[in-house]
């Protein structure tokens, strides 16, 4: 009877650990709850934001600021906006194309439920690096903080967080 009472008791705390691991996978992930609201046109619309570290631009470790002009301005699209982003001296203008729909890259924990691909179309650009040398298309994915203060890009895995600049 007590060899039963054991494997009872062993079966119970197996069930308990796996319960436990099952509760604590479910309750957390990658993502960032303060980023789970998407992105609208009027929160990016003439704004000009600052970019700490670069990498989801292909500049680790370098200042980045983006600046984000009217969206349908003449010659865009109504989901077209004029933009610059500079670097280090570097400078690159084109078309920024916010879409929402399916993320650029699929199945990607950074963005939860809510999100926009931001395509940057390079027109005049002075940078060297893939896809933001003259002509290239840069395309992320995108999302606002839900306080709406910070703009963050994420492109193949790398993520850059921008803080709107007043």
């Amino acid at each position: 009877m007590r060899r039963y009472q054991g494997e009872a008791m062993m079966v119970y705390v197996m069930a308990v650990i796996a319960m436990t691991c099952a509760l604590f996978v479910l309750g957390c992930s990658d993502d960032d709850d303060d980023f789970e609201s998407g992105v609208d046109i009027a929160e990016i619309e003439n704004k000009t934001f600052n970019f700490a570290d670069g990498r989801a631009f292909g500049l680790p470790g370098q200042q980045v600021i983006l600046e984000i002009g009217t969206f349908g301005s003449p010659g865009l699209d109504s989901d077209e906006a004029p933009f610059t982003l500079t670097s280090g001296g570097l400078v690159s203008q084109g078309a920024l194309n916010l879409n929402r729909g399916t993320p650029v890259i699929q199945d990607n924990p950074f963005l939860g439920n809510d999100f926009a691909n931001c395509n940057f179309e390079n027109q005049t650009s002075s940078f060297t690096v893939p896809g933001l040398s003259q002509t290239e298309v840069l395309e992320t994915n995108c999302d606002m903080s839900d306080d709406r203060t910070q703009f963050r890009i994420e492109n193949n895995g790398q993520v850059s967080t921008g803080d709107i600049v007043p």
